[in-house]
């Protein structure tokens, strides 16, 4: 709905990702085109980022796909999850991380999140919460349990 608002002029700002396909649409829809703001990096505004989000503050260099990237900006980047319950089968748990770890590769040909940081070595490092039984299995198994 935000960017409904945006690109009919009645909002100023909206949220999405770098690289998204609504990224480009809204460039070529918007006569003026579209600019990521960047966060301040500055202690105060970042601790209070820090305190409230599980995010990082990145740097982010124009290029090709990264529409709104007008000038290196700074942006508030965090770690995609995927949740599932304890009552979810180890099984079904180790194929789906088995899978993403292994075709890293054309996760990131088919889709933006992906093509920026996205490093299947980086798959269990430490965010502070619980790993499922059935993705620590893989990950030991994988040489890739980072704790």
């Amino acid at each position: 709905e935000g960017w409904n608002k945006f690109k009919q002029g009645k909002a100023d700002v909206a949220l999405t990702g770098v690289g998204s396909g609504i990224m480009e649409d809204m460039n070529a829809t918007v006569p003026s085109g579209v600019r990521f703001l960047p966060f301040d990096g500055s202690p105060a505004p970042k601790k209070l980022l820090f305190d409230h989000t599980a995010s990082n503050l990145v740097d982010v260099d124009p290029g090709k796909g990264l529409a709104g990237v007008i000038t290196t900006t700074k942006l508030a980047v965090y770690d995609y999850t995927l949740y599932a319950s304890n009552m979810t089968p180890n099984g079904d748990v180790y194929k789906v991380v088995k899978a993403l770890y292994e075709h890293g590769e054309e996760l990131k040909e088919v889709g933006g999140v992906f093509r920026r940081g996205f490093s299947p070595k980086n798959m269990s490092k430490d965010q502070g919460i619980a790993y499922h039984p059935g993705a620590v299995k893989f990950y030991k198994e994988a040489g890739s349990w980072n704790r």
